[in-house]
């Protein structure tokens, strides 16, 4: 957040952070709704192991991402 923070002008800091909030929380209700329709068909113990496995690759978008090429926190946004 704080990187994000960093990088966005602050005129565009509300957009941003309406932008994140709904990628976030946006995304619940389909990840609710895949679950159940997994724990319906496969069984509750099977949904919770591939909940799981998904879940353990949440790190991958970091790692292929432009995140790791920044070594040090932007001080300031750059001017148009």
């Amino acid at each position: 957040m704080s990187l994000r923070q960093a990088l966005t002008p602050p005129e565009m800091s509300g957009r941003m952070n309406a932008t994140m909030r709904w990628f976030v929380w946006g995304t619940i209700p389909i990840g609710a709704l895949l679950g159940g329709i997994i724990g319906t068909n496969l069984g509750l113990r099977e949904a919770l192991i591939i909940g799981g496995i998904g879940g353990s690759f949440a790190f991958v978008p970091l790692l292929f991402g432009p995140v790791w090429r920044i070594k040090e926190m932007p001080t300031g946004v750059a001017e148009k």
